[in-house]
């Protein structure tokens, strides 16, 4: 089970699973058949790997929202405890946490100022890691 500062993050067979202190869970699936979900994981450098690339996501929303404002992904908590974002609202993180992971696999630095992407970078690595 891999730990961030304000969730677990336990992979499984279809995915992973989100868990947060409070109790709350929230699953995600690798969504294998969507034309569109695999663009986009060849996009972010996992090529056909969308197993990979889902349970990369969730921990993406995860590092962002810690490395960034000091708080829990509010994607993730909302749909654990359910009470889901509007779109409009869950997008800003929805593109951070994807181009986390694009810098991450692909390599590709975001031009995105005011975020320290190196040493966010770096904690991803170091949560996946552990």
């Amino acid at each position: 089970m891999i730990h961030t500062r304000y969730a677990f993050v336990a992979f499984t067979d279809y995915g992973c699973e989100t868990l947060f202190t409070d109790g709350a869970t929230c699953p995600a699936q690798a969504h294998h058949d969507d034309f569109h979900y695999r663009v986009v994981s060849h996009r972010l450098g996992y090529e056909d790997d969308t197993l990979t690339y889902c349970r990369h996501h969730e921990l993406a929303h995860l590092i962002c929202e810690e490395m960034i404002h000091n708080r829990p992904s509010r994607v993730l908590w909302g749909l654990a405890h359910g009470q889901p974002l509007e779109p409009h609202d869950a997008a800003y993180e929805e593109c951070m946490a994807q181009a986390l992971q694009r810098y991450v696999r692909a390599n590709e630095q975001p031009i995105i100022g005011g975020v320290d992407w190196g040493s966010m970078k770096a904690r991803f690595l170091e949560v996946l890691s552990c």
